[in-house]
C-alpha cells in the first residue's frame, strides 16, 4: 500500500486500537452473531477494519484459534466455529 493511502486510513480513524482490544472485540463479535458460526475472518478484513499491521492481525488471529473461537481451512482461511 502506498504511503499516502496509509497514511489516509490512520488519519480517517485516529483512535489506536491495540491488539488486546482488537481481541476483545472480535471475541465478544463471536456469541453475540455478528460473527456467525463458519464465517471466514481474513488477515485483510481485520488490518482493514482496525487499522493495525498485519502482524497484529495476525497474533489476534492465532490468540482466536488458540481459544477454540476460530478453526483453519485447508489453505481457505479461517472459520467462526
Amino acid at each position: 500500500m502506498p504511503f499516502g493511502k496509509a497514511m489516509a486510513r490512520v488519519a480517517a480513524n485516529p483512535i489506536s486500537v491495540s491488539r488486546q482490544g482488537v481481541y476483545s472485540r472480535l471475541k465478544k463479535r463471536i456469541p453475540s452473531d455478528k460473527l456467525k458460526k463458519g464465517q471466514r475472518l481474513s488477515y485483510d478484513g481485520v488490518v482493514h477494519e482496525f487499522s493495525i499491521s498485519r502482524w497484529a492481525a495476525h497474533k489476534v488471529i492465532s490468540q482466536l484459534k488458540k481459544d477454540g473461537l476460530l478453526v483453519s481451512g485447508d489453505k481457505t482461511g479461517s472459520f467462526v466455529v
